[in-house]
């Protein structure tokens, strides 16, 4: 998952798993213990992209409920990418978990993102089944390039991508969690334009990337670490492992 790679899902889903859904003669599930207040960080090869960086990256993300609809969070990797957005949650037929949430950020130099994303979640015994539907608008602009024989150039391109995941978690104990997703990014608008001696614009092909994650949680009194390995489905070289270490006390 490109904004929020599965690492960040994981943590949410983590905290999913905690629900206890109401039937009609239960008393109604705790909204305020639904996803705590939290920092975590994550290591992993993908970038605020999701496509593979060929370098760790390592990112701390931050969550902050404001009640017990709205939440602010954020995050900043180590690649100096920095991000904030800010979620809606609600809850269909008193079972199917939902938030809608809207993300800006970049990088100082020459990367704007915006994107529009879908969670939802069902519970179901030990089982928390989920998907995630996001729409992620990247603007690069302005990065040279020294080229043989072009010499320098400026690259600025705007990506429109749909991205695609479904997965579920299951609770082995209340220690150890597994998960396991299918993700499926398909950038729709992919276009570059090329400025030196001359300018030259380039509108490339829709491509897609589809991959699965699998991976395990632990959870050491509040201590949660998170274990996963990514299997590029289009490029096995791309496969790599992720970490998360989030804190829940």
């Amino acid at each position: 998952m490109p904004n929020k790679p599965l690492l960040v899902l994981a943590l949410f889903i983590s905290s999913v798993s905690n629900l206890v859904f109401a039937s009609n003669d239960e008393n109604e599930f705790d909204y305020l213990g639904f996803i705590n207040d939290t920092f975590y960080l994550s290591v992993g090869k993908s970038d605020f992209s999701g496509e593979y960086a060929g370098e760790y990256i390592v990112t701390l993300n931050g969550s902050h409920n404001f009640n017990d609809t709205w939440r602010l969070f954020g995050s900043f990797d180590s690649d100096a990418y920095a991000d904030i957005g800010i979620g809606y949650s609600f809850i269909l037929a008193e079972q199917v978990y939902n938030e809608v949430s809207l993300t800006v950020g970049g990088k100082l130099e020459n990367v704007f993102t915006t994107s529009g994303a879908l969670f939802t979640a069902y519970k179901h015994n030990d089982w928390v089944f989920y998907s995630n539907f996001e729409l992620q608008y990247i603007d690069r602009y302005k990065e040279t390039l020294d080229l043989p024989i072009i010499g320098l150039v400026t690259i600025d391109s705007h990506t429109l991508a749909l991205n695609k995941l479904v997965g579920f978690s299951y609770d082995i104990n209340t220690v150890i969690s597994i998960l396991s997703s299918y993700g499926h990014d398909k950038r729709h608008i992919n276009q570059s334009k090329v400025s030196g001696k001359s300018e030259h614009i380039a509108k490339l092909k829709p491509n897609h990337d589809s991959y699965v994650n699998l991976g395990f949680a632990l959870d050491l009194w509040g201590v949660k670490p998170f274990l996963s390995h990514r299997f590029n489905l289009e490029d096995s070289s791309l496969n790599y492992w992720d970490f998360n270490l989030s804190f829940d006390f």
